[in-house]
């Protein structure tokens, strides 16, 4: 009779875990043109546990099981998207999976930047590692460990990151790079490519940030608020988006109309979710969702 038990216990088991859905996370927008946007996105099989592990039966509880990690494009209706990368293609648990040797260890996906006249999308990951890719899919390139927050130049020459708190320039065509900007986290570049916007701690306080507003050309700082903590875009009418009532991480069309970004107004976070793309008029009215969780839909 033990015997009997103990064998179909691991039936038992795989009994309480039953498929319920498959759906995607997005996030992260960023513009491509005034048309077409970037995001990640996380591709997911949510799984219901019947019995939960203690309790009754109606103690039932999830698992989500993320499948894959992709970089798609769309345009801004929604519509019409495309697999650019393929970065994980298998994450059950702790065992990821990844496209290509150079992936590993990235698990998320963040702060795109687009170049268009090279037709590269620079990223940041949870590794700390800066990544361009082309948009064909056919590049994949490292460019700097300890990293984050990658801008391309407005003229497509370079890209600005941060690592080891120090503002760095990376010169695409050549492969070069110098810092820029020391004790800083770089922001995003003013649209004539001539300023950079960048936040410093306050002295004698490292909780408190400053944001500053270095000139490339003479190399001269000027403090721009000691109020706030960064500047999430500087739009083509050089006003700076220092943050949104609608969206999170905020990001400015090229024609300075339209705002992309991460809605967390409470209707639309209703199931505790975060992972949503909206985009809305640069007045943060006429807010539409471009995609929800499926489950959700």
């Amino acid at each position: 009779m033990r015997n009997i038990i103990f064998s179909l216990l691991p039936i038992v088991l795989i009994a309480t875990l039953a498929k319920v859905s498959e759906g995607a996370e997005y996030a992260s927008p960023a513009w491509m043109d005034n048309e077409h946007i970037i995001c990640v996105k996380y591709v997911d099989t949510v799984k219901g546990r019947f019995f939960g592990w203690f309790g009754d039966i109606s103690d039932a509880r999830n698992i989500l099981t993320r499948q894959e990690i992709q970089i798609v494009s769309m345009d801004i209706q929604g519509k019409n998207e495309k697999v650019i990368k393929d970065i994980i293609i298998d994450y059950p648990g702790q065992s990821p999976k990844w496209r290509e040797e150079i992936f590993k260890g990235v698990r998320r996906i963040s702060n795109f930047s687009y170049n268009q006249n090279r037709q590269r999308i620079a990223f940041g990951t949870n590794a700390e590692i800066i990544f361009i890719i082309s948009l064909d899919g056919k590049i994949a390139k490292k460019i700097a460990e300890s990293a984050g927050g990658p801008y391309f130049s407005p003229d497509d020459n370079y890209l600005q990151y941060t690592s080891n708190y120090k503002v760095w320039l990376y010169d695409l065509e050549g492969g070069n790079r110098r810092v820029l900007i020391e004790n800083a986290g770089g922001g995003p570049w003013s649209p004539d490519g001539k300023k950079i916007v960048f936040s410093r701690k306050e002295k004698d306080r490292s909780w408190q940030y400053e944001v500053y507003i270095y000139d490339v050309e003479t190399k001269k700082e000027v403090l721009f608020s000691s109020q706030i903590a960064y500047v999430e875009a500087w739009s083509p009418t050089g006003k700076l988006i220092t943050g949104s009532r609608l969206l999170l991480n905020p990001r400015v069309s090229p024609d300075g109309t339209k705002i992309v970004g991460e809605p967390h107004s409470d209707p639309i976070r209703e199931k505790g979710r975060i992972n949503y793309i909206g985009i809305c008029d640069i007045d943060e009215k006429n807010l539409r969702v471009l995609r929800y969780y499926a489950e959700d839909k």
